[in-house]
């Protein structure tokens, strides 16, 4: 009889041990953190080079780019002071700097503040605003913003590794001023159209 009741003791212990590792590894499934697919890499498409380790923003300096014969007084960029410039001209980017997201995405936006000469000599106050759509550019690690104004109050902006005028610009579109551009102003701007909302 003695036998029987350790043997039955016996047999609820080994249960009791069973449900308890039961338990124990269900609390230890659901303290598991779920598993995560790893980002892709961000890859220069100039050097080949694996910008991952690097932030997810960065800096990049301001340029404008007037394509029109009214002069520029003032241009901002997300708030920053990118410069002025006179009619059908450009300069190099040295202002710096505008934050962007190293890899693009769509949506991305920028605003923009201007203020023309004609508005000027009509309010001297007077300044425009608009949100303008940043076309597609691929991961890089220093490069430009350009302001690009053209007759009609048509704006864009490009996001590039390379100045304007230099082989390897996102666009065929030379610098404002240049012979025979007509052609290729007409092209970008008609590539670009959708990265232009006007209020």
């Amino acid at each position: 009889m003695r036998h029987a009741a350790f043997l039955i003791v016996g047999m609820l212990g080994v249960a009791a041990l069973g449900i308890g590792s039961k338990i124990a590894i269900h609390h230890a499934e659901q303290q598991r953190a779920p598993v995560v697919p790893p980002k892709p890499p961000l890859i220069d498409s100039l050097t080949g080079r694996d910008l991952s380790h690097l932030p997810p923003n960065m800096g990049v300096r301001l340029a404008v780019a007037n394509y029109s014969d009214d002069g520029l007084g003032t241009v901002l960029i997300n708030g920053t002071w990118a410069g002025s410039m006179r009619q059908n001209a450009s300069g190099n980017p040295s202002t710096c700097c505008v934050s962007l997201p190293r890899q693009w995405q769509p949506g991305l936006k920028v605003t923009v503040a201007y203020q023309t000469s004609s508005m000027y000599l009509q309010d001297k106050q007077s300044i425009a605003e608009r949100d303008v759509l940043v076309p597609p550019y691929s991961p890089f690690v220093d490069g430009f913003i350009y302001f690009m104004y053209f007759p009609g109050d048509d704006i864009r902006v490009v996001v590039t590794r390379i100045g304007l005028g230099y082989p390897g610009f996102p666009f065929d579109i030379s610098d404002p001023g240049a012979e025979d551009n007509d052609d290729n102003i007409a092209r970008f701007l008609d590539q670009t159209h959708w990265t232009d909302p006007k209020p």
